[in-house]
Parts: C-alpha cells; structure tokens; sequence
C-alpha cells in the first residue's frame, strides 16, 4: 500500500554570509588652492560610505568612498576652515557558495586614523576602517503536515508561523530644494552636514510597502569668511516611498532597514533678491524581510491500526516576530573642558555610536554602547577649541510575557544633542537615543518528518472480546489511550458518547477490540 507525506512548505530566513575586511588609509596631499594654509588643526577624521553592494556568483562587492575631512585653523585669521579628500575603495567576500538572491547588509567601523601637517600646506594621514557585510538568504522548508493512506490515525497541531514572502533590496534617490528663512544667515561655507533618519511607519498593502520617515539635516557652517563667524542650522525633511513587494499584504510583518547612502549640497543664490536655496540630493537603500502570517498543520502523532509502525521525530527551528520596537531614552551628561571658561559653544555633535545588545537570565534587552561627542567651542581668549568625550550608556528594555526570546536587531540612533553652558568650564548636555528595530522569539515544534509502516508486521488483534474496559484517569487524552490499543480514536469516542480530546474527569471507557 502507498503512503505519502503531505507538506506544507514555509519561507525561512537564513545567513548565508558574515565577515570583515580592514582597508587602509595612507594619504599625503596637499590643500587645494582656495584653502588657506593651515595654523592649526581642530579635528581630521575619515568618514566611509557604501555605494554599491552587488552579489555575482560567489563573489560579494563592496564598493564606496571615503572622505577625509580636516577642520582647521588657518594661519591669517585664525578662523575655522575645512578640507576634504575624498578616495574611492572596493571589497571583495567569497561567499563559497550562489548567494545571487541574497541581501546585504553592511557595516563601516572607523579603527584609527592620525593626521600630521609636514608644512602649512601639506598633509600625511594613516588610518585604517573595517567593512563589514552580512548576506541574508531566503530557504524553503517543508514540514510534514498529514500522511495520505488507509488505517491511519493522525494528530495534527494547527499553529500560525512567520512565512517569508520576500527581502526587497531598492536604492532610490529624492532631491529636496530648501528655500533659507530670510532670517537664517547666508552659507559660504560648509563646515559640517549631517543627515540622520528616522522611520516614523511602515505600512503594507497588496504588493506594496509604504515608507514613512524623517530625515533631519544638520549644517555647521561659516556664514561670513571675512570674520570667520560661524552657525548652526537644522532641517527635518519628510520622506516617502512607495517600494513593490510581490506578496505583500495589508497585515505583513515587516523587519526593514532604511539607510543613507550619501548626499549632496548645493548653494543656489537668486541674484535679484540675495535669497539663499539649499538643493539636496539624497540616495537611500532599503532592505526588508517581509513576512506574511500563515497557518499549518503539523504532524505530531500517527500511527497504523493495522501494523506495526516506526516514527522519525525532528524538531522544527523557527522564529517568529514578537515586536517592532521604537524606544527613546535621554542621557544627561556633564563635561568638564581643559579650559578656563566657556565663552561660547560653536557646535556639539556625534559621530560614533557602538550599540552592544545582549539578553538577561530574565529575558529583559540590556542595550549598552558608546556615542562620542564632539564638541567646539570659543575659550576665554575666544579661540576655537575642540574636545572630544566617549561617553557609555546603558539601557534595559522588558518585552513582556512569558517568551523564550531568540534574538533582536536593534539599531541607536541620536536624534537631537541639546547643552548649555553651566559653570565656567562645565558643559551639561543631554543627549537623545532611540533605539528601533525587531525582537524575534523561537517559534519550536517537534513533529513527525517519516513514518514507516511495516505490512509484513499486521498488529495482532485480541479477538477474546468485542469491548474491553478502562479505567482512565482525569487529563488523560483520548488520543494515548488509543494509541495504546491500536485502534481508531472515533471508535472509543463513538462508543462513549464523548466529544472531548481530553478528560475532565477519572472514569470508565468501553474499548472496542
């Protein structure tokens, strides 16, 4: 006789790839024309940008740039000054196997860098940033949800699992023109631009996932060259996109990630009115895992009536998307500056924030890291002074429910730095986090994967009686005591006139042989 498996087939999530590649930063320039010689330097880091990821066979491609920004001093009017080198570089993973249908995702950690100025107009920079990448794969599983064949009894389980329908890559591109307040004052030059996002929602419909986020620019700037003044402005820019998902439903569950590429500023000045527009271009990519809701049977008992019969039992490793989570936390901190007074504060803001996620013997979510804040300010003489201070934080988050959590992917992100000065060399700052991202919990079954029925071995039936008695106990299941006897479980059900799969109470049931 024939007996088949019946599967049921789910979209798994898995990666395929993770690993890191250090690059190295050796540069001696010198300072283009229009940058005046330098008196001294405030500030020189490298900041890398991913470009480009692309997947071709087994190979992975890291492509972008990195630009070396200076802050400095110049010689004539000792008065802030920047310049930029900017440098292409590429990395390539072996990912020992296709991985073409895969996302990537990517990471860049700034190790070192030390910058020395050999004349007022040239300058020798080593250091060194590591690239990290994972690549996540889409697998299908098959679980085995009913066995088709005569004189079989089945225990099916239904429970709803996280089907992955899709991981949508896209790279898209939003220009912004900003017309400046009349009363912002006129940008000559660009010290600092910062482009921070926050996704505020995500919304699914039929085939489609809507973004909703706020990108919020900052600009540290000289308004005047001629007296070196400089100032701070901020801007929130809404963004949206609508990205295709085949699959996609009005109740997905998505875990996604929206990041900046890069963007680009450019000054437009109407010669009739003197007034100032800000032209922003800005690329993004967004990475998902777009999970629908799907109920399954699982096999988790079965049994031949007529002969002998071998299980295999496995046991199924899924996870399952408890929350999306978007918490936010202020940090109040006090720095003390190698100063005799504040004068004034130019700018306070961050350029490195290392979030470490690790779950307690209660399953509370205890974030901890550090931002590095870095400070400009005017001393008692009114020269220009940087500073810079890592700080450490620490952050406890209780899910709730009694879960066995598997793991979360959570990203920091500084929203707002807001001081003032509070003693002579004191300056308090508070600092806002938010923490957003996906908890996931382990979504564990055991049930059958092969059933093997022996026809050479017919189950002997005891022929002495028509009916037997059992004496069954409160809690005991239907489904065990026919299992016990080899029989169908409609049989004792019909026999007893019970409709319950367990027993409420201890009593007497009439085993038909």
């Amino acid at each position: 006789m024939q007996y088949d498996a019946e599967k049921v087939t789910l979209g798994i999530c898995k990666i395929g790839f993770e690993g890191c590649a250090e690059r190295a930063v050796d540069l001696d320039f010198n300072l283009p024309d229009y940058c005046p010689d330098i008196q001294k330097i405030l500030k020189c880091q490298i900041y890398p940008k991913v470009t480009m990821r692309n997947i071709a066979g087994e190979t992975l491609s890291v492509d972008g740039f990195y630009l070396v920004k200076l802050i400095y001093l110049d010689s004539e009017k000792m008065s802030i000054r920047c310049c930029e080198h900017t440098s292409p570089f590429s990395v390539q993973f072996n990912l020992k196997e296709n991985m073409e249908n895969g996302i990537v995702y990517t990471k860049i950690k700034v190790e070192y860098i030390n910058c020395r100025a050999l004349n007022q107009r040239r300058l020798e920079i080593h250091g060194a940033f590591s690239v990290c990448a994972k690549v996540k794969i889409k697998e299908e599983k098959s679980i085995v949800s009913g066995i088709s064949g005569e004189s079989i009894e089945q225990k099916k389980i239904s429970t709803i699992v996280n089907d992955l329908i899709a991981m949508p890559q896209v790279q898209f591109s939003i220009e912004e023109n900003i017309e400046l307040d009349p009363d912002i004052l006129p940008i000559e030059l660009i010290l600092r631009s910062d482009l921070s996002l926050n996704v505020n929602d995500i919304k699914t419909l039929n085939n489609k996932v809507i973004i909703n986020a706020k990108a919020k620019l900052d600009l540290f700037y000289v308004n005047d060259l001629e007296s070196g003044n400089t100032e701070f402005v901020s801007f929130d820019i809404p963004i949206s996109q609508i990205v295709d998902v085949i699959g996609a439903e009005e109740d997905s569950i998505c875990d996604v990630i929206l990041e900046e590429i890069n963007h680009d500023l450019e000054l437009k000045l109407d010669e009739e009115n003197g007034d100032q527009t800000l032209k922003i271009d800005m690329r993004f990519i967004f990475s998902g895992l777009i999970y629908n809701e799907k109920e399954i049977d699982y096999l988790e008992d079965a049994y031949s009536v007529s002969f002998e019969t071998q299980k295999e039992i496995a046991n199924n490793e899924l996870l399952k998307i408890k929350e999306k989570v978007n918490l936010d936390f202020e940090d109040k901190n006090e720095i003390e500056l190698n100063v005799l007074k504040i004068n004034k504060v130019l700018d306070v803001w961050n350029e490195v924030i290392d979030l470490k996620g690790e779950k307690d013997d209660k399953d509370k979510i205890i974030l901890k890291g550090k931002y590095n804040l870095c400070i400009l300010i005017l001393n008692e003489n009114d020269e220009p002074v940087y500073a810079e201070k890592l700080i450490d934080f620490k952050y406890s988050y209780d899910p709730g429910g009694d879960i066995d959590l598997a793991f979360f992917e959570i990203e920091a992100l500084i929203t707002d730095i807001n001081y003032k000065i509070k003693n002579d060399n004191i300056l308090e700052v508070d600092v806002d986090l938010n923490f957003s991202g996906v908890i996931y919990i382990d979504d564990n079954f055991e049930s059958i994967v092969d059933l093997k029925i022996d026809e050479e071995l017919p189950i002997e039936k005891d022929n002495d009686a028509v009916l037997k008695i059992y004496y069954a106990e409160k809690d005991e299941t239907v489904w065990d005591i026919a299992r016990k006897y080899n029989i169908p479980v409609d049989k004792i059900k019909l026999e007893n006139e019970i409709e319950e799969d367990t027993l409420k109470t201890s009593m007497m049931l009439l085993i038909p042989m």
